[in-house]
């Protein structure tokens, strides 16, 4: 196998330092002095693997959605057929580690900044809703017959308890804040239950495939 061009090594090892500063202090807090100090390059090194501070906030964009895409074909690779609830919640409350802790503090930093960035305003956007409508059908496993509608408000109230819940662990009590989370997520799911289900109704995990392309 070819050996990856020294180019694209000094691009992954700025992209990986912009990744940790913005994890700690935002994308507005993140000087190029600041990458160049974390990555152990010179500014003009960044400048020119990259290029200016907007086309490195659009790259690490980028490289965030296509990480985030592999994640959710491994997520939804690892559903079964029924019963995905509780798996659900394992994947998006449990055993959250440091690298997975790093992403998400990213893309609310990403989220955040979107307004001074319109590069990636849309791009982002276009993130967030996928991820919604992939819950939306991990959901309706469990759920078929709760109104979609319904489904989405759901899936958009566990995208918020993931993000805040970051927020919360950096204040300590980490084991605690995922316990009652998780709890809450609970809650907000089994409100989907309807009293008169639909013995005929059935949902399954197909056709995600185009909402993760």
């Amino acid at each position: 196998m070819a050996r990856p061009s020294v180019k694209a090594e000094r691009t992954e090892e700025i992209l990986d330092a912009f990744e940790r500063c913005v994890a700690r202090l935002g994308v507005e807090g993140t000087t190029l002095e600041r990458i160049a100090e974390e990555s152990g390059l010179r500014r003009s090194l960044l400048r020119y693997h990259i290029g200016n501070r907007s086309e490195m906030v659009q790259a690490l964009a980028d490289r965030y959605i296509k990480s985030s895409r592999t994640e959710a074909c491994k997520m939804l690779a690892s559903m079964p057929e029924s019963e995905t609830s509780a798996p659900l919640l394992d994947y998006l409350f449990i055993n959250i580690d440091e690298d997975q802790r790093r992403k998400i503090l990213v893309a609310e930093a990403l989220v955040s900044g979107a307004d001074l960035y319109p590069e990636i305003k849309h791009r982002m956007n276009e993130w967030y809703s996928n991820f919604v409508m992939i819950l939306c059908r991990v959901i309706s496993v469990d759920y078929p017959d709760a109104e979609p509608a319904a489904q989405r408000e759901v899936a958009w109230g566990l995208i918020s308890l993931v993000f805040n819940v970051q927020m919360m662990v950096a204040l300590g009590g980490g084991e605690l804040v995922l316990r009652d989370s998780r709890r809450a997520a609970e809650r907000l799911l089994l409100s989907l239950k309807v009293s008169d289900p639909n013995p005929e109704s059935e949902s399954k995990l197909e056709g995600t495939e185009e909402l993760i392309a």
